[in-house]
């Protein structure tokens, strides 16, 4: 993900980033920043990880699990692969 305040590189895993009911900072130049789910990158991704999905279910088959946790986990891995930053609503007014 990239910061819309300076452009540089914000990790998913960032802890400013996923911080539940206080304002997200980017780590870097401390500008409030907003996650969402771009829809645009989804469909974009959404091709390469049924694909993959494929191949990793027959390794949870195989591993003795549910193929429905492969399914789960392929989701999970597009919902976080999609999520990028934005301005937020109320940063914009002031």
């Amino acid at each position: 993900m990239k910061c819309p305040h300076c452009s540089q590189h914000v990790s998913v895993f960032s802890r400013s980033i996923n911080k539940f009911g206080s304002m997200q900072l980017c780590p870097k130049c401390n500008q409030p920043v907003k996650t969402y789910l771009s829809l645009k990158w989804a469909a974009i991704l959404f091709i390469p990880v049924f694909v993959s999905l494929q191949a990793i279910k027959l390794l949870f088959i195989n591993g003795g699990f549910s193929s429905s946790l492969a399914t789960g986990f392929a989701c999970g891995l597009l919902v976080v692969l999609s999520m990028r930053l934005k301005v937020p609503d109320d940063a914009t007014r002031s």
